[in-house]
């Protein structure tokens, strides 16, 4: 088979799997709205075209370093916010050991997933290893997520919207890589409908309310997005040696504004 030929393949097999995880994603959103799971529903659109809207960005070329800058930092600094405002508290509050197992698993678990899939990846590979990565980490965020609006029905929607803050810049990373590899960017679908698929999933199966239970979920959800924070700031901060100190700048103002973003939000509506 001819490199043409086979990345013909490639691209009709990316679709077929893309069409096929789009239309469970739609099944599962009439299914949430059947449940009565609204914040459910809205957390999985928002983060499904959060993402796919970063993805257009990349084909667009539209995006310069300052305005990437500014989407990382905001995104990071509302996620460090909302993981060590509300997830840190609770799963100490409910167990503190258990809680902070949790905590650690939620990093070490974090790590792990940034490296699943690494160097396994190529041309020929049905889906790019950045892919595989992004998409095993928005499953497991969403099913955090909804492992949390499980535990705590009445949670208000900005800690799950601040959680999912990060998928505009992820959506864009993702399609800006495929795009330099030569591979089209309908594969980014994977990781845009993870978070809601299983966020919704855990929803409508229930959760246990036990502390024993939902300590080490909150635990394992506030290490796992203080990890994806942390590796957003630490990118900030590598691009700092290279950039401007105008970028550095914006970095800083732009972590700052994110946190205090999610703090004013808490204080006008209370989560």
């Amino acid at each position: 088979m001819t490199l043409t030929a086979t990345r013909e393949h490639l691209r009709t097999s990316e679709h077929a799997v893309a069409v096929g995880v789009l239309s469970v994603f739609v099944g599962v959103c009439f299914a949430a709205e059947a449940a009565d799971l609204g914040k459910l529903l809205t957390i999985a659109v928002v983060s499904c075209l959060a993402m796919v809207a970063g993805a257009a960005l990349a084909l667009r070329s539209i995006v310069n370093s300052s305005t990437l800058t500014w989407a990382y930092g905001l995104a990071a600094g509302a996620m460090v916010a909302s993981a060590c405002a509300f997830l840190l508290p609770t799963a100490i509050e409910r167990n503190a050991t258990l809680g902070g197992f949790g905590i650690a698993a939620g990093v070490l678990a974090g790590f792990a997933v940034h490296l699943a899939g690494a160097g396994v990846g190529s041309r020929r590979a049905l889906l790019d290893d950045y892919v595989i990565r992004l998409t095993v980490h928005s499953v497991a965020a969403g099913f955090v997520i909804g492992a949390i609006y499980a535990s705590m029905p009445n949670i208000g929607l900005l800690l799950g919207l601040s959680i999912i803050s990060h998928k505009g810049p992820a959506g864009y990373a993702a399609a800006l890589s495929l795009h330099r590899s030569g591979r089209s960017i309908v594969p980014v679908i994977l990781p845009s409908c993870g978070v809601g698929i299983a966020a919704i999933a855990v929803g409508l199966l229930g959760w246990p309310l036990s502390p024993a239970v939902t300590a080490p979920v909150f635990g394992v959800a506030a290490g796992l997005f203080l990890h994806v924070a942390l590796d957003f700031l630490a990118h900030l901060e590598k691009n700092r040696a290279t950039g401007s100190p105008r970028l550095a700048a914006h970095a800083t103002t732009s972590a700052l504004a994110g946190a205090a973003a999610v703090a004013c939000a808490w204080a006008i509506t209370g989560g």
